[in-house]
């Protein structure tokens, strides 16, 4: 199977809205495989969306956390989210109001995106939501939840820049094991 390429931002490509798979023929299997295989071969990666390879249809791959295995996902929808959306902390599920009251600040994860090399940053997200797709569906929390909230964004061609901006969220580039933090628009401007 040959690998493809993960589009790079500001590629007009990742702006486009996937269209629902109608058929899982042998064409769309093949592509199954290869948007699979991508994500396998990206080690810091842990979800694709069909739309970061430049095709339409709606479909993701995942790595799933309770096996490390990586599945693929077609047409999924999100039917259901718990509480409001709020900067994540997962590894302190408390409300962020409650974290600020404990001083915990630093805490808040940083999301990121096969699309935007070294870039991260703070997104509000659920934290629990009801996932459905063709042939399943499952409730999701915490980092897995977020996931899916973001490669369905890519399907919706909304990117991780527009919920930045939207959250009113930090950015911040990755320079080795050093985290500067810059301003969006300067990143937008590139």
């Amino acid at each position: 199977m040959v690998m493809s390429a993960v589009l790079q931002f500001p590629n007009e490509k990742l702006r486009v809205v996937a269209k629902k798979v109608t058929k899982i023929d042998k064409a769309i299997k093949k592509k199954m495989e290869i948007l699979k295989e991508t994500l396998e071969k990206c080690k810091n990666g842990a979800g694709l969306a069909a739309t970061q390879i430049g095709w339409k249809e709606r479909m993701i791959a995942v790595k799933r956390l309770k096996d490390s295995k990586v599945q693929v996902i077609i047409n999924p929808e999100i039917t259901a989210v718990w509480g409001e959306k709020e900067f994540v902390d997962i590894y302190d599920p408390r409300p962020a109001d409650a974290k600020a009251m404990a001083g915990k600040k630093d805490n808040e994860f940083v999301e990121g995106c096969l699309s935007f090399p070294g870039i991260f940053g703070t997104v509000k997200r659920y934290v629990k939501i009801e996932v459905k797709w063709e042939g399943g569906g499952e409730v999701l929390s915490g980092f897995e939840a977020i996931l899916f909230q973001h490669e369905i964004d890519h399907l919706n061609g909304i990117l991780l820049i527009d919920r930045i901006r939207e959250s009113g969220g930090r950015v911040y580039r990755m320079m080795g094991e050093k985290k500067e933090e810059i301003e969006l628009r300067s990143f937008v401007e590139q």
